[in-house]
Parts: C-alpha cells; sequence; structure tokens
C-alpha cells in the first residue's frame, strides 16, 4: 500500500520534473544570474555555489520570483486571472524548496539556523537572530528579499493579497 501511493505520488511530478529539466536546460552559462548583493555585517559564508546546474536553478527560480510579481501586478490591474498566480506560486514554491533541499544537502550547517541566503557570487550565507518569529526574523535579517527560512518567504505576496 505505502509503495502505491509513493509510486503514484512519483508519476505526478514526473511532468513537472520533465518540465524543470527541459527549463534548466534552456538556460546557457552565459545566461546564468547571480545576486547583486554583496555579503553583509553579521552573515556567515559557508561555501560558494560552484555547480552549474546550482546556479541555473538559482537564476531559474529567480525569473519564476519576476514573472509572480508581473502576474500579480497584472491581477491588480485586472488583466490575468488569479488562476495564473497559483499556478505560478506553487512553480516557485516547489522551485524554491529543491534549490533550498540543495543547498542544505551541500551545507549542513545551514540546517542549524533559521534564515539563510545567497549573496554576490553565489556565496551561500546564513544569519543569526535572538528576537521574534520566523516570519519577524526574515523582515529583520539583513539576508532581506533573498532571506531563506524554512518556508519560502514572498512579502511581496502577502502584501498584493492584503492589499
Amino acid at each position: 500500500m505505502f509503495f502505491n501511493k509513493l509510486f503514484r505520488r512519483q508519476q505526478r511530478l514526473l511532468p513537472f520534473d520533465r518540465w524543470l529539466q527541459q527549463e534548466l536546460a534552456a538556460i546557457s552559462t552565459s545566461e546564468i544570474e547571480g545576486p547583486k548583493e554583496p555579503v553583509q555585517e553579521g552573515e556567515t559564508v559557508v561555501g560558494v555555489i560552484d555547480s552549474a546546474e546550482m546556479r541555473k536553478l538559482y537564476t531559474f527560480k529567480h525569473h519564476l520570483q519576476l514573472k509572480l510579481n508581473l502576474i500579480l501586478i497584472r491581477i491588480a490591474s485586472k488583466s490575468s486571472c488569479e488562476e495564473e498566480s497559483v499556478i505560478a506560486f506553487h512553480r516557485l514554491k516547489i522551485v524554491d524548496d529543491i534549490f533550498w533541499a540543495n543547498i542544505r544537502l551541500m551545507w549542513p550547517e545551514v540546517n542549524d539556523h533559521d534564515v539563510a541566503g545567497v549573496r554576490e557570487g553565489f556565496k551561500v550565507v546564513y544569519c543569526e537572530h535572538d528576537h521574534g518569529s520566523v516570519a519577524e526574523k526574515c523582515r529583520s535579517c539583513p539576508v532581506k528579499n533573498v532571506c531563506r527560512s524554512r518556508t519560502l518567504q514572498t512579502p511581496w505576496l502577502e502584501e498584493a493579497v492584503a492589499g
């Protein structure tokens, strides 16, 4: 019974896996874009992403985030449907989870910290905090918009939904 459920779950993910592989294959090494923000005071560098595949995944994740931002702007102006934003958000969430799962495997010390990010030169960093909830930690952290907690941080989505 367990293996049947697992097999069915894997079968449902195959189209997404194929889609993701195709999207990553379409990104050339010259199109890879890294973060522009330098390492901030209070951040600890744990390593550098040197894998071309992980750099492509980061670039693709960033492009998905920008695409979702545009969809939300179009929804606000009534020129797009909400279903499109839900699909874009779920794709971004899955790609984000894949990216950070790989980061946690490559640098296990990141698991011991609530907040981590990627900086200029693909440096992986984490930040220490002593106050507030995880959401508050992310808002107050110098890692800012590239901040990563145990869940996807999308303050712009929260603002769009609230407004």
